[in-house]
């Protein structure tokens, strides 16, 4: 009988630790789904800025030229001003 009982209890410790670690689980399922969807939030951000850097990219590239343009358009003038 006593063996009867030890090996009841150990059952009820076993089952006991299954629900544990079931419960266990469950949260960590779920902080899972928590921290994958931040991670998503982050990368499509992330995409945006890069998509609006490369935006400034342009934007600084096309005004570098229309302002390469009018200096040049300026030491022309000047020079033609000059040659007068």
């Amino acid at each position: 009988m006593e063996t009867l009982g030890v090996l009841e209890q150990k059952i009820e410790q076993l089952v006991s630790l299954i629900k544990k670690l079931k419960s266990e689980n469950n949260r960590l399922v779920k902080e899972n789904q928590e921290l994958s969807e931040i991670v998503h939030s982050f990368e499509n951000a992330r995409k945006e800025q890069n998509h609006d850097l490369n935006e400034l990219h342009k934007e600084r590239e096309v005004t570098k030229g229309a302002l390469d343009n009018l200096i040049k358009s300026i030491e022309t003038l000047m020079s033609s001003e000059h040659s007068q």
